[in-house]
């Protein structure tokens, strides 16, 4: 996601999708393996598992957010995930449309889909795991199945690698601001929990759900030790942590600007966040 195009789209993503958990969506029927030659991304992490496991040269469409690897951003658009362009998508005649599960949002789009009589594939992705099983399912649905266990492998083994650099927190108390008008929050069960959780940390936001709308009062009485900012739909000035004066991590000057697409996309680069994630709070970790 590109900051300059998502802002407010992807906070709109996170509150509309909130609390949603595979458990809670439908199941869509399976999707049968075949040689698809003409597929369309919905989703930029999906984008990156295609070109990952070598199915890039079968990519005919994908969102305005998709934009790597590099060869993704020249290919045709077709609007964005939460309102694909059903004009531009059936210009490109494509045999599998790929989607990530997002709630409503998901459901929406998928029914659209399917009334055009297009084969839809769905994944989820909102942690490690299930990024991983989406590897795997799409590598099946591709038949690209050992393409998809060496991307798995490689994923796994970088991550574990990644994680010996940082695991230096020892319980310091993280709250990761998605939003601020609301206040949004990294929850549990999603993968930028998983990163705050990989380098040792705490997050004060953890049982409320995947990403819990905050009142100030939680915040105040939460008192974090490190504040990780990512709203996107504000400038990150100094003022608005001002009326926080009582926190700890406002007083200790720890709060940590991050905004990268490697943190928002669980897929084959998601070794690559958790290195970027550890570095913001490098001086953190170096004085523990």
């Amino acid at each position: 996601m590109i900051r300059e195009r998502s802002a407010s789209t992807v906070l709109a993503v996170l509150i509309l999708c909130a609390g949603c958990t595979r458990s809670e969506s439908f199941e869509p029927p399976l999707v049968q393996a075949g040689h698809y030659e003409r597929i369309v991304s919905l989703t930029p992490s999906l984008t990156e598992i295609l070109f990952a496991i070598d199915a890039g040269d079968r990519v005919r469409g994908v969102t305005a957010w998709c934009d790597y690897p590099p060869e993704a951003a020249s290919l045709p658009r077709v609007g964005d995930f939460l309102k694909p362009n059903m004009e531009a998508m059936l210009s490109i005649k494509p045999d599998l449309v790929v989607l990530a599960a997002t709630g409503n949002l998901l459901r929406e789009s998928y029914d659209n889909l399917v009334r055009l009589d297009i084969e839809v594939l769905v994944v989820w992705n909102n942690t490690i795991e299930e990024t991983l099983d989406a590897v795997r399912e799409i590598g099946r649905v591709l038949e690209l199945d050992q393409n998809a266990a060496r991307l798995e492998k490689r994923i796994r083994h970088d991550l574990a690698k990644t994680k010996e650099r940082f695991t230096s927190l020892r319980s310091q108390r993280i709250l990761w601001v998605m939003g601020r008008k609301p206040i949004v929050a990294v929850g549990d069960g999603t993968f930028q929990d998983e990163l705050i959780e990989a380098v040792g940390g705490i997050n004060v936001a953890a049982g409320m759900g995947a990403w819990p709308v905050l009142n100030a009062e939680f915040v105040l009485a939460a008192d974090p030790d490190i504040i990780v900012d990512s709203a996107m739909e504000t400038s990150r000035d100094d003022d608005h942590w001002k009326k926080f004066s009582s926190l700890k991590a406002v007083r200790e000057a720890r709060i940590y600007p991050l905004d990268s697409d490697l943190v928002y996309r669980p897929g084959p680069r998601m070794a690559e966040g958790l290195a970027l994630f550890g570095r913001t709070l490098s001086d953190e970790i170096s004085s523990q």
